[in-house]
């Protein structure tokens, strides 16, 4: 392990955790704080209800609804300007971000009005249309974090993980893909700055936009963090840990300190929201651990997840 990857942490924040402005300018400031003790590389689920509204609209469109790219666009730049409003300050930066919003936004429009007029689903179309929510959050908090004074940088992962064509539900190339993150990330890892990355998307090798999965960010995390040999990964999400229940359900469900990778992944197998069923695997190999923790809750220690449950 090198020394620009030894104290590495790779922070994964979900949807509710950037939800809006709040979740956000919290997400910024436990990734600042991260940044006092040691590296770290963010990765970003897209906001709350986004994933669904690109899917709904790109599902329309193909159905031959010719005002769905529009609805789109419209609601993705009302909904990311919101917060941008809220969180950034600076004139300049703000019209800035809200001009990358807006080109974003009209770019997944565009893609949708292009499934209108083939009146079908094209799987390569509806993946680039679906990858629009992580990059418009990854661009939301890197500004965010550097409204706080830290450098940060939105990364998009389409130019990192290598995956095969298998639109929806691409598998990743990790020999590829770990050439890619350490030589895109590592420079700006040693420079002080934030990577902030786009979760769940991935492109082929000949860079068609694919996507991991529903839940796949928890996926994008751990495959960077075996990339660049990070000390954990940390999953930040709205819950105090993998819970004995659904604490939704079961106000009585308990966090459960301590599992093994082995039981982590049961869980996910058998249906735990908590984690995808996938997020295990790079790291289990590497000896990386995991740790699931409540954004809403930091100083709570969550769930830790490893090679094996300490006694």
């Amino acid at each position: 392990m090198s020394q620009a990857t030894e104290n590495v942490r790779v922070m994964k924040f979900g949807g509710t955790s950037v939800g809006d402005a709040d979740p956000l300018r919290r997400a910024a400031e436990l990734l600042c704080d991260a940044q006092s003790e040691s590296r770290v590389v963010a990765v970003v689920s897209a906001m709350s209800g986004v994933t669904n509204a690109l899917i709904e609209a790109a599902t329309s469109a193909a159905a031959g609804d010719w005002s769905a790219g529009a609805r789109l666009t419209d609601w993705l730049q009302c909904k990311h300007s919101r917060a941008v409003c809220s969180l950034i300050a600076d004139d300049a930066a703000r019209r800035e971000l809200q001009t990358e919003i807006k080109l974003l936004a009209s770019a997944a429009g565009r893609a949708c009005d292009r499934l209108a007029i083939e009146e079908r689903i094209c799987s390569r179309t509806f993946d680039f249309i679906c990858s629009t929510g992580e990059k418009l959050t990854a661009r939301l908090l890197a500004a965010a974090v550097a409204a706080r004074g830290t450098l940060a940088l939105a990364v998009d992962a389409s130019t990192i993980v290598v995956t095969d064509d298998a639109h929806g539900a691409a598998e990743p190339d990790a020999s590829a893909t770990r050439a890619r993150a350490r030589l895109q990330l590592l420079p700006l890892i040693a420079a002080g700055v934030i990577p902030v990355v786009t979760g769940f998307i991935g492109a082929t090798a000949d860079g068609a936009v694919t996507t991991l999965g529903r839940g796949g960010s928890d996926y994008s995390a751990t495959l960077l963090g075996a990339a660049l040999d990070a000390a954990e990964v940390v999953i930040w999400t709205d819950v105090d840990g993998v819970m004995t229940a659904d604490p939704r359900l079961a106000p009585e469900a308990e966090t459960i300190p301590q599992l093994s990778y082995a039981a982590a992944t049961a869980l996910a197998e058998a249906g735990a929201r908590v984690l995808h069923p996938k997020t295990l695997r790079p790291v289990e190999a590497r000896g990386i651990p995991v740790r699931v923790r409540n954004s809403f809750a930091p100083s709570r220690l969550g769930t830790l997840i490893a090679a094996f449950a300490a006694a």
